[in-house]
């Protein structure tokens, strides 16, 4: 499940585009893309990883680094955090990968080479190839009482009095929740959410974004059917007070704060998966008006 998040710069904005494991056991990544209004457009793709530490033959800690088997859902940056959603349920593990989170000021060059992972040299890493890696510094999991959260999407809502992440849970029946956890001055989550809402009629939700009063959402109708942008009143007394057509295979949303107004979001695979050879390796990103 790709996500974005753009990032304007002075000269031309960023975009960060999540994907998951599509080459087999290579873990997920991100791709940042540079472009402009003039069609330029360059990219460079970086390997998520995971850091740890095993002792050597001599007993001995050493530093290395293993792919993420996570689904790379939607992703939001606050400061120099980078949010990553993560869906997958893993049973043999004591734990609930809901958040993972990054640091953007902890990029690492590797040496270009195949597999992952320290090298017999010992001073060398090999990351399938990619130039670049971004390790994980930490994670959140769901805990409470409350039936667990399927963590689909994240993003940033600054719309109350402080900014906090707003999540969305993807859903094929019942009511999908939304939940917002405020962010402490150090761009950390608080421990306790400060707002959760069942969305009615919400089933197959993809991503949910904040804009002045109202919450945008976007809506799957699987592989051959067109997606859907909603608009909800913040009071959810109604339906729907508008539709718009998507891509189909609709994902995530992230909202252009910089004073265009626009959401930016993309599709989980080229276009129809059963007709389209290119599925799922190609993506449409684009940016629409609310």
């Amino acid at each position: 499940m790709p996500s974005l998040w753009p990032r304007r710069r002075a000269r031309a904005p960023t975009l960060l585009v999540s994907w998951y494991d599509t080459k087999g056991n290579q873990g997920a990544r991100l791709s940042v893309v540079n472009w402009s209004t003039s069609g330029e457009i360059t990219y460079r793709h970086v390997l998520l990883v995971d850091p740890y530490s095993e002792p050597d033959d001599q007993g001995e800690l050493r530093d290395d680094i293993g792919a993420l088997d996570l689904h790379a859902g939607g992703i939001a940056r606050y400061g120099h955090h980078l949010y990553i959603a993560d869906s997958m349920y893993r049973a043999k593990k004591p734990y609930f990968p809901g958040i993972r989170v990054f640091d953007l000021r902890q990029f690492f060059k590797v040496t270009k080479g195949e597999g992952i992972g320290r090298q017999p040299d010992g001073r060398t890493f090999h990351a399938h190839g990619y130039t670049y890696v971004l390790p994980q510094t930490h994670a959140y999991d769901w805990s409470g009482r409350a039936r667990k959260l399927v963590i689909s999407q994240v993003s940033v809502d600054r719309t109350a009095s402080g900014p906090g992440l707003l999540v969305s849970e993807y859903a094929k029946s019942g009511s999908p929740r939304l939940v917002r956890w405020p962010f402490t001055a150090a761009g950390a989550l608080r421990p306790g959410a400060e707002w959760a809402h069942a969305v009615p009629r919400g089933t197959n939700t993809q991503g949910a974004v904040k804009v002045g009063s109202a919450y945008c959402l976007t809506t799957s109708h699987s592989s051959e059917r067109a997606g859907e942008l909603r608009r909800w009143r913040e009071n959810w007394a109604a339906g729907p007070r508008h539709r718009s057509r998507l891509n189909i295979g609709v994902e995530d949303l992230s909202y252009d704060g910089s004073g265009s107004g626009a959401l930016w979001t993309l599709g989980e695979y080229a276009n129809d998966e059963r007709r389209d050879p290119r599925a799922p390796f190609s993506r449409y990103v684009y940016a629409v008006r609310p």
